[in-house]
């Protein structure tokens, strides 16, 4: 780039000296044979003439280099924000498409569970599971939706557990009305309910506690008693990766996971 520079520099200034020898000396002194004027020495003249040219149009020709380099810069950098935001969008999607079916998969593996043991029951939680359903298709070209929206189909979808686990699940919601304003990835808290759930023993004499709150600082609060089961195979995490790769598509304000031998809790940003 410097070597451009340079090279486009000294040709410009040649060729700046080209235009005044021809335009400015020849016509007068080699055609009309017109004598200098002045007391100053032809020679030093042209000499004067000379570098004065080329101080001008050295800065003439640097400030038009900047200011194309300027526009070059600006174009550049708007084609490469363009270029982020479709890459990220294109992430955000693929992670969309990705909770949907986990949702869907789950709610089956609670039906083929239940169907055996109560019919009648097994129907409520096709009626709900169809409800609920309709809130994912409805929401999935939805980037964010009000805490209120998704709170609404919580309840639902807790619905569906305590037809599978009674007494065995609590699930406290304590949310100021002002912040239902506020606005969370679609699923995010069927994620976080999913997977303390998944991991955990649920029993009439033990039960899983889940505490969903809303902080002063604008951050959802998913918290849960710890009593881990066995795992027969290792997690993935693929639900709280999800959940924090949607939240950097959104705000620089972190994700927090924190596991303790008593309570785990989950801290995600509500937006405005």
């Amino acid at each position: 780039m410097y070597l451009k520079y340079i090279v486009g520099l000294l040709v410009f200034q040649l060729f700046s000296l080209l235009l005044v020898f021809l335009i400015g000396i020849v016509p007068f002194v080699f055609i009309l044979q017109m004598e200098p004027i002045g007391k100053i020495d032809f020679e030093v003249e042209l000499r004067l003439n000379a570098v004065i040219n080329l101080l001008f149009s050295g800065v003439y020709f640097s400030a038009l280099t900047g200011l194309n380099a300027l526009k070059s810069y600006h174009k550049a950098a708007v084609n490469a924000e363009i270029l982020q935001k479709e890459i990220a969008q294109a992430q955000y999607e693929g992670l969309k498409n990705q909770v949907n079916p986990h949702f869907l998969f789950n709610s089956l593996n609670v039906l083929s569970s239940l169907v055996h043991v109560d019919a009648d029951l097994s129907e409520k939680f096709i009626d709900r599971l169809a409800k609920a359903y309709r809130y994912v298709l409805e929401q999935r070209d939805q980037e964010l939706v009000p805490l209120k929206t998704e709170i609404d189909f919580i309840n639902a979808f807790i619905f569906l557990l305590k037809i599978r686990f009674e007494d065995k699940l609590q699930v406290n919601i304590s949310i100021p009305a002002e912040k239902l304003n506020l606005y969370i990835p679609p699923l995010t808290l069927q994620l976080l309910i999913e997977n303390a759930v998944k991991h955990n023993e649920l029993s009439k004499s033990s039960p899983l506690v889940v505490d969903i709150r809303a902080e002063d600082d604008d951050y959802l609060v998913v918290q849960n008693n710890v009593q881990l089961r066995k795992q027969e195979f290792a997690s993935t995490g693929v639900g709280l990766k999800n959940i924090t790769n949607q939240y950097s598509y959104f705000t620089p304000k972190k994700v927090t996971f924190q596991l303790s031998d008593s309570l785990y809790q989950a801290r995600v940003p509500l937006l405005t």
